[in-house]
């Protein structure tokens, strides 16, 4: 096979930096290949660094390798993990590296359970990308906000709920992609983190509860109410759907 200068030094940049084994960096070549006979514009370094990534993740779903060492039982992959193989230098973005990956296994020959396997983790991610940016547009019209002035702490907040519905979602949905679940879901997560916000944070649906004062006779029965409520209009949930999302069922 023709392999240029540039093509030959990110293998082996990557083959070094994420000590893969022969086995998948040889598969991961074959694709790489294959790949370019039916796509010839691979010229670009950034394009370039994207597909070799491609091949490599599919080689590595191909591998299949003994679970213990005369075990007898086999496990497919070689545990090459996205994370690893975007944050090797140079960091790819992985929505662009998803964006390649999904024509690249179109045109290369791997076995139907591969391919599946690879399109499910596609599908996965552009629903996860699409909620993400449906859980910003909903946490920036919460107007929560520091006391203290303190961007970093509203910053870590964000990220933790996000971390929190991410495992929950896997942990109690199975990763489904189902849009009602989902919101569900994220509704029960933002309603206990909003309830539970560390001193010297807090949002607009607290403040108008507390303004209120001695005219509520129970402000956190309120409050809880309130914020449901809110979450509920902001994702767009109709009543019978509201009830899943209460913290009893979550």
């Amino acid at each position: 096979m023709n392999e240029t200068k540039e093509e030959e030094s990110i293998f082996q940049s990557l083959s070094l930096s994420l000590s893969l084994d022969a086995e998948t960096v040889r598969v991961g070549r074959d694709l790489y290949h294959s790949f370019k006979k039916y796509d010839k514009e691979t010229t670009d370094t950034s394009r370039l660094q994207r597909l070799i990534r491609c091949a490599i993740l599919v080689s590595s779903k191909l591998q299949i390798v003994p679970t213990m060492e005369g075990s007898g039982s086999f496990v497919r992959g070689t545990g090459v993990s996205i994370t690893n193989l975007l944050s090797a230098a140079p960091r790819i973005s992985i929505d662009d590296f998803h964006v390649e990956l999904k024509g690249f296994i179109k045109k290369v020959n791997i076995d139907p359970d591969t391919f599946k396997e690879l399109n499910t983790m596609i599908a996965n991610f552009a629903f996860s990308l699409l909620f993400f940016h449906k859980f910003e547009e909903v946490w920036k019209s919460l107007k929560i906000y520091s006391k203290t002035k303190s961007e970093s702490a509203l910053h870590s907040i964000q990220n933790c709920t996000w971390i929190i519905f991410i495992l929950a979602r896997v942990k109690l949905l199975q990763r489904q992609n189902e849009v009602i679940e989902c919101c569900c879901l994220l509704i029960g997560v933002l309603h206990f983190v909003l309830t539970h916000l560390p001193q010297g944070i807090s949002c607009e649906i607290i403040d108008e509860v507390t303004a209120l004062g001695d005219e509520i006779a129970d402000q956190s029965d309120e409050k809880d109410r309130r914020i449901f409520d809110t979450l509920c209009q902001k994702l767009r949930l109709q009543e019978k759907d509201a009830a899943l999302a209460t913290q009893e069922n979550v």
